[in-house]
Formats: structure tokens, C-alpha cells, sequence
């Protein structure tokens, strides 16, 4: 089981309600739960395991394409499930873009489809940010998805839009801006 995990109180909720289930529902095989997103890679996956002794986690440590990739493919073949040692960042230059599949879903439900063309930030030593504080790249971890692919994935939310109704997509780039060139 996966889960992206935004907050603290989301991970602690979606925990005890999983645990929950289980006394009720016992999993007849070993299930693994994998946790990602800005709360997982910041927390101490052993105080985790500690205050959820029942649960086999997992977390995934930064951005997660190539280790839950890696995650999944050692499930596949019956290895134990390894996960993040350390913070890890994604090779943007080999970015494919989003699954489109369920862009449908999020458009009948009134969301609005995002993708990206950096991440991280350029700057990181703003005094109002924790960026440096949680991550201790001060602005090292900013890079950009070649134009050609963002250009591509753009045309394709476009023609999603265009068919199943819609009229606008977001950008989520933390920092859009910090190449000025890569931007134009």
C-alpha cells in the first residue's frame, strides 16, 4: 500500500485508522506500507515503527520516481523491501511526465491537472524559509525538466482538457524562476 502523506495529523490518521483495520480485518499475507511526501522524508522512520510496532512501514525519503520504482521491482521479485536511506533527488533530464490516466477523474471532480518544470529552489537562504533548515542545500537542489518534455506535457493536458472539459492547468514548480533561461 502507498500513501502520500502532506501532514502530520494525515500520517497519524491514516495510521491508526490502517492499524484499526487490521485488529478488525487481520491482512491473511504480510502487507508493506510505503510512505512519501514532504512528511515521510522528514520523519525518523524508527519513532514511526516505534508508536506503530503492528504496521511493516516503509518510507520513501525525497522525491520518490526512482525509489518506489526500485521498491516495487524488489516486491515483484519477493525481496524484502528497502527503504530510502537518505534524502534523494529525482534525475530530472530522464523526467517522463505524469500518467494521464486518471486526469479524467480529477476533471469530472472540479480539480484542476498540474505538472512541473523545475523543483527546488534557486535561492534557499531566505530568512522567512525553513528550506535551508529542513533540507541543508541552501538553493543546491533547484533543476529544471528539459522545455521539450514540459512542452510536450502541456500539449497533452491541453488535449485532455479540450476533451473532457476544462479550461485551465497549474504549474506546481516551487520556484519557477530561478533559471530565467530555462523559463523563457
Amino acid at each position: 500500500i502507498g500513501v502520500t502523506i502532506f501532514s502530520v495529523n494525515y500520517l497519524q490518521s491514516t495510521l491508526i485508522k490502517y492499524q484499526q483495520l487490521c485488529e478488525k480485518n487481520p491482512p491473511q499475507n504480510k502487507v508493506e506500507f510505503v510512505l512519501g511526501g514532504a512528511v515521510p522524508t522528514h520523519t525518523d522512520s524508527e519513532l514511526l515503527r516505534a508508536k506503530f510496532p503492528d504496521i511493516n512501514l516503509k518510507l520513501v525519503k525525497g522525491e520518490g520516481e526512482e525509489r518506489l520504482s526500485e521498491m516495487v521491482g524488489q516486491a515483484a521479485r519477493g525481496e524484502e523491501i528497502t527503504e530510502s536511506p537518505q534524502h534523494e533527488y529525482a534525475n530530472l533530464q530522464n523526467y517522463e511526465g505524469a500518467d494521464r490516466t486518471l486526469t479524467y477523474g480529477i476533471l469530472h471532480m472540479g480539480g484542476m491537472p498540474k505538472t512541473e518544470s523545475s523543483r527546488g529552489c534557486g535561492f534557499g537562504n531566505c530568512s522567512f524559509c525553513s528550506r535551508e533548515a529542513i533540507f541543508g542545500r541552501g538553493g543546491r537542489d533547484f533543476r529544471t525538466i528539459p522545455a521539450e518534455k514540459v512542452v510536450e506535457e502541456v500539449g497533452i493536458i491541453n488535449d485532455l482538457l479540450k476533451q473532457f472539459g476544462g479550461n485551465r492547468f497549474e504549474f506546481a514548480d516551487e520556484d519557477a524562476f530561478s533559471d530565467i533561461n530555462a523559463t523563457r
